[in-house]
This record gives structure tokens, sequence and C-alpha cells, in this order.
């Protein structure tokens, strides 16, 4: 009796010849081009099945066999209930290596980010040996770029590294849910659910960090958001007026929900004065009196629940607790101008400072000397 194998995957995959691909819509967007097959553990990669006349599509000479024995290659196993299929033992890329089906944690994308490779998004871990390009995705486990990234939008469930550098040109944005770590940042976002070092300077980015922030040359200009320390090792500041404001004891990513909420609050109240006025119209235009309209009646329901989780989110954000072991701490210099605060109460800095820490004492804000 002959086999075939069944496969849940493109075998012949290559991904030196990618094409766009239309979304559900119909939509095609020239910067997806599918890059990577991703599956998942525990899905099913191939089986095996009896060959016959009915048999349709008939299968490529090469994955018929007169033995059935699954290909099965690292990170595969035999479906311990279904002994004729194979699975996935982890997250990963699915191909043919040595004519064995195997999956790989770590996507190495050996060249830069741009037209030829598109957006990617990988279940695993994704290194990427060039540059990240402008208004390209990345979506990865973990993220190592060897190269520079430039303003992309990059995305991780645990950490991203930048080796050359972030220059954000102001809509880059990197967001890691634990630790980032770059050789110097220029005007973009980062968030980060832990910590963020900087190996050199940070020029005007917007900082989100849930634990601390390292920077060993300059930070200048922005607003950093830290929920315990920020460390600057060479100046802190920028002469003249250009802001640069650090925020301690604040949860960010509450921070930013809130205005979020907020920003959606102000939409809904508008659109419910909007709505208010062409009743109004209509009431007068029929002379009478008619019930507010479906759509009134949604919006008014959508304030109240903003309402109440606007009213849960703020008593979060300056708690107590959250500030007692903040401090901003700087060998080097503070120039005049730089806005610091911790929990809810602030302090301009006034003259240069030296070679000093800056901490929360009661309702007070104290300059000391290290």
């Amino acid at each position: 009796m002959w086999y075939y194998i069944r496969h849940y995957f493109d075998p012949d995959f290559d991904y030196h010849h990618l094409k766009p691909v239309a979304d559900s819509k119909g939509k095609v967007n020239m910067r997806n081009l599918n890059y990577v097959q991703n599956v998942v553990k525990g899905q099913v990669l191939a089986e095996i099945l009896p060959l016959d006349h009915n048999t349709s599509p008939m299968p490529e000479k090469r994955f018929i066999m007169r033995n059935p024995v699954l290909p099965m290659g690292a990170n595969t196993m035999v479906d311990p209930k279904t002994p004729h299929r194979l699975l996935a033992a982890q997250n990963g890329f699915v191909f043919y290596y040595n004519r064995q089906i195997t999956i790989k944690h770590l996507l190495n994308v050996r060249r830069s980010i741009d037209m030829h490779t598109g957006n990617i998004t990988f279940v695993g871990d994704l290194a990427v040996h060039g540059d990240v390009s402008s208004k390209f995705e990345l979506r990865a486990c973990n993220v190592l770029v060897k190269g520079i990234i430039e303003s992309a939008v990059i995305r991780s469930e645990g950490s991203i590294v930048g080796e050359g550098g972030f220059k954000g040109s102001q809509t880059g944005k990197l967001i890691a849910d634990r630790d980032v770590r770059l050789a110097f940042a220029e005007t973009g976002e980062i968030r980060a659910g832990h910590n963020i070092a900087i190996d050199g300077s940070c020029l005007h980015c917007n900082i989100f960090s849930g634990a601390n922030l390292l920077v060993q040359g300059r930070l200048a200009g922005g607003i950093i958001r830290a929920r315990h320390k920020v460390y600057v090792s060479h100046r802190l500041g920028l002469p003249g007026t250009v802001l640069t404001r650090v925020v301690l004891g604040q949860n960010p990513f509450i921070y930013r929900s809130i205005k979020k909420l907020e920003k959606e609050q102000e939409r809904l109240i508008q659109k419910m004065y909007n709505l208010e006025a062409l009743h109004k119209k209509e009431q007068e235009k029929n002379g009478e009196a008619a019930p507010p309209s479906r759509q009134y009646k949604l919006v008014t329901k959508k304030l109240e629940v903003l309402k109440h989780q606007l009213a849960a989110l703020r008593p979060q954000l300056n708690e107590e607790h959250q500030y007692k072991d903040c401090m901003l701490i700087v060998p080097g210099e503070i120039l005049p101008g730089v806005l610091v605060t911790i929990g809810d109460v602030s302090l301009r800095i006034q003259r240069p400072e030296q070679n000093v820490q800056i901490c929360r004492i009661g309702d007070e804000i104290v300059i000391q000397q290290n």
C-alpha cells in the first residue's frame, strides 16, 4: 500500500520570492509580504494518509512513500493521540531541512528590513542583521537589531535590543513588555514594562519605563516617565527654552491609559453636543417633542462607562508608596529649566547642579549632593 504526506504549511515556501497578499477586505499592503511561515506549539504540521485513485489533488512524487514514516525534524513531535500526525513542539517558523520538517524559534534576517522583506510578525525571537527602514513594522517575542532602527515600529513581548541605535523621527516607536537597550535614541517614543538602558545619548524622546531608565550619555528634551529611578551619567537638560521633563513615581502606562480615555471622552462629549443640536432642530421643525435618538443614548452610555473607568484609574496614578523609592541621579550636570515631578509635586531646576540626586521627602522635592 502507498501513502502520501499532506502538509498544513507550504513545503515550497521561499522567502526570496515574496508577493503582497490581499487581506480579507481585498486590500493589498505592499509592505505585508508574509516573510515567514509561523507555527505555534501543538499545531498540526503534516499527516500521513493512504493513497488511492480517489485522492485529490494527486500529491507530488516526492511526498509519496511505501513506508508511512513521518519526516520528523528538530522541534517537532508525533501526535500522541493520532500517531500519523506531526505536531509543532514549540513556537517558531517551519521549513524542510535535510528532508525533515523542522522548526526554529530564532529567525535570522540577514539583511535590512525594507521592501524586500516587508513587515514581519513572528511568534519566536527575531534577529535583524541590518537596519530597520522607516515606516516598517516588526513584532516578535524578543527583537535584536544590529543596525540602525529608523522611524519604524517594533513591538516585543519580551525585550528589544538596538545595537545600532534608534532614530525615531517623531513617528518611530519601540514597545517592549520587558526591557529595551539601545546604543542611542533620538526623537522617538520608547515604552518598556521594566527597564530602559541607553548606552549613549537620549535626545528629544518620549520615554515610558515601568521601572528604571539608565542613560550613559546626555538626556535632553522630551518627557521621561519612569516608575522608580532615572540615572543620567553626563548631562541632563538643554540650554534655552526646550523643555526636558522627568516624571517619577507614576505608573506611566496608567498615565497613557488615562490620556487615551480622556481623549475619547472629549470626542464623545462633542458628538453628544452635535446630536443634541440636531435633535433640537428636528423638534423645532416638527413642532413636537421627540425621544432622544438611539445614537444619542449609545453615546451617553459610553460616556458613563468612560467616567467609571477614569474614576478607577486616577487614584492609582499618584499613590504614595509609588514614589518612596523614586530618585533622579545625575553624577554629571543638570542644566536650569529641567522640570522634575515626583508623584504630584514638581520642582523646576533654577541653576546648574552637579553630582546630585533628587528625591521626595514628604511633600517636598529636595536636591542632595552625592
